[in-house]
């Protein structure tokens, strides 16, 4: 059971990670800079924040993964959990992702934001 709450809480972590990143190309796209180097800007500024995270999580329980005194039979597989996923996270977050946001965005070509006017249609006519 406390696995399941260990893959959990690393999938909010992995989450709350791509969101970071996909934030930040998102932003440079609306900048108006191309697909490709948006995607390579937004990986380099956010591989900081991205690995920061996932070494606190590894480093944080890193001891509770390698217990063996009394009581770590609970607190051992969700520690074993997040540090594992938290050495993955981020080549999967940094490598993975990138490749993923430019095969969906179709083939770079992104829509243009729609700027709002506060005219009417009745107003023109």
């Amino acid at each position: 059971m406390s696995a399941v709450i260990g893959f959990i809480g690393l999938f909010g972590i992995s989450i709350m990670n791509g969101i970071i990143i996909v934030a930040s190309y998102k932003g440079h796209t609306a900048s108006g800079m191309l697909h490709v180097p948006a995607i390579r800007k937004a990986c380099d500024h956010q591989m900081r924040p991205v690995l920061i995270t996932c070494i606190a999580a590894c480093v944080g329980l890193l001891p509770a993964a390698l217990s063996n005194g009394i009581g770590s039979q609970v607190q051992k597989p969700l520690a074993l959990v997040i540090v594992g996923g938290s050495v993955v996270a981020p080549f999967l977050i940094l490598l993975v992702l990138p490749v993923l946001m430019d095969i969906f965005t179709k083939n770079g070509v992104t829509k243009p934001v729609p700027q709002h006017t506060t005219a009417s249609p009745r107003a023109e006519a």
